[in-house]
């Protein structure tokens, strides 16, 4: 069953993102509209389909085979797609027909569908996989003569607004997530400007790539935004994006430097920073390959993990220094100096303390150069790494890159540091 209700929609179903019509093919119009509806299946993986029964019958023919291909959809909207499935007997049974039943796959996902010289007045979204959180400006509706309070968060940088609120089925949705995995709509929110004024495409393009980072970084994996909508001058409805990005399924709990008793509050003090920083030239690209390094890393096996967090601390060292350091424990040191982060290894560590000391290593920005190193060359100095130093490594390095960001978004507030809670200690700290 395809929802078009975000509130609706249960985990793993198919979401219906917008039924439509095909005017052209390759800038050829044809004799008569094709219908479409477009659908992203949720399982058993994200994917973007576009689905009709009545494809005209010039697609199984030539080139259009073999590469992908233009169409043109009402409102003049053009997008790149490719020839999918198909069904040979809706136009193979003896008799020529001029449609066929068939799915074309968009060529990029996710891919802009609205007219580029749309003026949005506002954007409504859905988050995928996004953490429960609460904090001060929650909301409690009644459903069903029960009262339910909704996580709610309202973020803002100049005249830009955003708030996200959790869907009311949260509870109902994580249940089914911690038990089968995979994705579902945790959050729905609105993107506007406290000025009203218009907004251009190639803005809001920029903002949900932004927001993408922000929640992916917030929640320690990749978030993905879907479905999302834009309302123009007039109040009238249209689909801005088809697809979504990256966003890692549902597996157990994922804990992130974010708490999740006054989550929201935490997501709000960090907002305005990161998004100073996000709307820097200097700092665009390497602030979102930094979050996809970081994410990625706690997804990997925990020896890519080390590689890949090396990599994204590297690059935040090269950002604040202002100059290549070598070696890269030094360019590390210096890094946490001038944020005035501890570089010392933490005493709860016990497994790299003991490292440590039998390696002649002093501070963490070593342990991790040494381990990393160990890792990618063929020479093994350290043959049998134990499982725990190899772990602890990650999560430090993990930890360093949470605290450098959230120090460069200016962020004060509580944080949640893993290595503690996998100590059996009291895993909040306070940023200043």
């Amino acid at each position: 069953m395809i929802h078009s209700d975000s509130l609706s929609i249960k985990p793993n179903e198919p979401i219906l993102l917008e039924d439509t019509n095909i005017t052209h093919i390759e800038d050829q119009q044809l004799p008569n509209p094709c219908p479409i509806q477009v659908v992203l299946h949720l399982s058993p993986k994200i994917r973007c389909r576009v689905d009709s029964t009545k494809l005209p019958i010039q697609l199984m023919q030539g080139d259009f085979l073999k590469k992908p291909f233009s169409i043109t959809l009402q409102h003049h909207r053009q997008i790149k797609v490719r020839l999918g499935l198909y069904d040979p007997n809706s136009f193979f049974n003896g008799n020529p027909k001029d449609t066929f039943e068939g799915t074309l796959i968009p060529y990029r996902s996710p891919c802009t569908v609205v007219p580029p010289d749309a003026k949005i007045q506002s954007v409504r979204f859905g988050v995928l996989n996004f953490n429960e959180f609460y904090s001060k400006q929650d909301k409690f509706v009644t459903v069903d003569k029960t009262k339910i309070r909704l996580g709610s968060v309202t973020m803002q940088h100049d005249d830009w607004q955003i708030e996200a609120t959790s869907v009311p089925n949260l509870g109902e949705n994580l249940k089914i997530l911690r038990r089968d995995g995979g994705y579902a709509i945790t959050h729905t929110g609105t993107i506007s400007r406290s000025n009203n004024e218009a907004f251009s495409v190639e803005k809001i393009e920029n903002i949900l790539r932004g927001m993408q980072a922000f929640l992916s970084f917030s929640r320690g994996a990749g978030c993905g935004l879907t479905p999302v909508e834009g309302i123009d001058e007039s109040g009238n409805k249209m689909p801005i994006i088809w697809g979504t990005s990256h966003t890692e399924p549902w597996t157990g709990r994922r804990h992130s430097w974010l708490p999740q008793t006054d989550g929201g509050d935490s997501l709000s003090a960090a907002f305005s920073g990161f998004w100073s920083l996000y709307n820097d030239s200097a700092w665009n690209e390497a602030i979102r390959k930094t979050i996809d390094w970081y994410t990625v890393s706690r997804t990997s096996p925990v020896h890519v993990g080390i590689v890949l967090a090396q990599v994204a601390l590297e690059s935040l060292s090269h950002q604040i220094n202002g100059r290549k350091i070598k070696p890269v424990a030094k360019a590390l040191s210096e890094m946490l100096r001038k944020l005035s982060i501890d570089g010392k290894i933490p005493d709860y560590c016990e497994s790299l303390k003991d490292f440590a000391s039998q390696n002649n290593l002093n501070n963490a920005p070593q342990i991790i150069a040494e381990i990393r190193n160990d890792m990618v060359h063929s020479e093994r100095k350290h043959i049998s790494l134990p499982a725990e130093v190899q772990f602890n490594t990650l999560y430090l390095a993990q930890c360093y890159i949470e605290m450098v960001l959230l120090k460069k978004f200016e962020y004060c507030g509580r944080y949640l540091n893993r290595l503690k809670a996998v100590a059996n200690e009291d895993p909040y700290e306070q940023i200043f």
